[in-house]
């Protein structure tokens, strides 16, 4: 059985000022939550990981850590500025992640057709990262785009926002990520 590894960040759970503050279209946090998590579940295998790029509530660590346990797949977790390390290690439970990075970690992948993808991980966007010239891609959260390739952040650079404002509230699998940056490389640098 195939091993999918996807992306995703910023679902804020329980936080109801998001909704107003990002346009997001649901009319509670329940509505929210329950949306947020369904989508993933239905994305996101059991056996399947996720790079989760930080912030993944806002108040109420109690309940965002019963959440937190609804969601499939193996989470490999990036602090964001939301998530504090006092409730992860009380609340989330440490074996809830298969690995904690304060700020971030790198990727390497390689495709079903024998290419190799290199990927620059963090929380917060980085205007120059590692191998950047040699066409690395820098993963991102934090900003809350809409597009997450073309925002005013890096026109000139392989960069995406993960989160789930700007990819229909659900986690984006590798190989579409691959697809966009293929697709973004052509125009920055024909």
């Amino acid at each position: 059985m195939k091993t999918n590894i996807y992306f995703s960040s910023d679902l804020h759970l329980e936080h109801f000022n998001i909704i107003k503050s990002c346009s997001r279209p649901f009319s509670s946090v329940e509505e929210m939550n329950k949306t947020i998590i369904d989508n993933w579940n239905k994305t996101v295998g059991k056996n399947d990981i996720v790079y989760y790029l930080g912030d993944f509530y806002m108040k109420n660590p109690q309940l965002a850590g019963k959440l937190i346990d609804m969601l499939n797949g193996k989470i490999y977790f990036i602090r964001g500025n939301h998530d504090k390390v006092t409730d992860i290690k009380k609340y989330f439970g440490l074996n809830r992640f298969e690995k904690i990075f304060d700020y971030g970690t790198e990727l390497s992948y390689i495709n079903e057709q024998g290419k190799r993808y290199h990927f620059i991980l963090s929380h917060y966007p980085i205007w120059s990262w590692n191998r950047k010239k040699h066409g690395s891609c820098h993963l991102h959260a934090h900003c809350h785009f809409k597009d997450p390739l073309w925002n005013d952040f890096d026109k000139n650079g392989l960069s995406m926002d993960v989160g789930v404002d700007g990819n229909n509230f659900t986690p984006i699998h590798i190989d579409r990520v691959i697809e966009l940056m293929e697709e973004k490389k052509k125009i920055i640098f024909p």
